[in-house]
């Protein structure tokens, strides 16, 4: 029993350590945005109604000082909330703006080369040069322009075969 044990978290370690390059597809790009968003959204309304609620509770019934500093404690987790939202938004905005380049590229790559899009994946969340993609079982390596307006696919191989693709 003990050996499954120790074989198990080896094979976690293992897979822990990066031994697999990471690869990303074009649905992976975009519905990682999409989740991240809905979630904090979501957290944002909830918060929002119980501070209604237990506003209305202590105009209701004044002598209810518990529903007073429940509406004191909703209204500043909200705007604790709202910075971080502000803050995850300024960073979101920079990462959309990656994930849509890279979606727009996975695309033409895709039209490009006559593939499916969920056969071709890159090893980065954005565009940048240097990037590996991935075309059926081939790889190749992004040399981008400048104003990453071209770009050139140049064939290339990996040193360490294990690769893992999200989806």
């Amino acid at each position: 029993m003990n050996f499954y044990l120790v074989i198990a978290i080896i094979v976690i370690i293992y897979v822990e350590t990066g031994e697999f390059m990471d690869f990303y597809t074009l649905t992976y790009l975009q519905e990682q945005n999409n989740v991240a968003q809905f979630v904090q959204y979501g957290i944002v309304v909830i918060i929002f109604l119980v501070l209604i609620v237990a506003t209305i509770l202590y105009i209701k019934d004044k002598f209810q000082t518990k529903y007073r500093d429940l509406s004191i404690i909703m209204a500043l987790i909200l705007l604790f909330m709202a910075g971080i939202n502000f803050t995850e938004y300024q960073n979101g905005r920079n990462t959309s703006v990656q994930a849509a380049e890279a979606t727009t590229f996975l695309k033409s790559i895709s039209e490009e080369y006559h593939v499916k899009k969920d056969q071709v994946a890159i090893n980065a969340r954005g565009l940048s040069d240097g990037i590996i993609v991935k075309i059926n079982k081939k790889f190749y390596k992004v040399n981008l322009s400048s104003d990453q307006t071209n770009y050139v696919l140049v064939r290339t191989h990996l040193i360490n075969q294990k690769v893992k693709i999200h989806r």
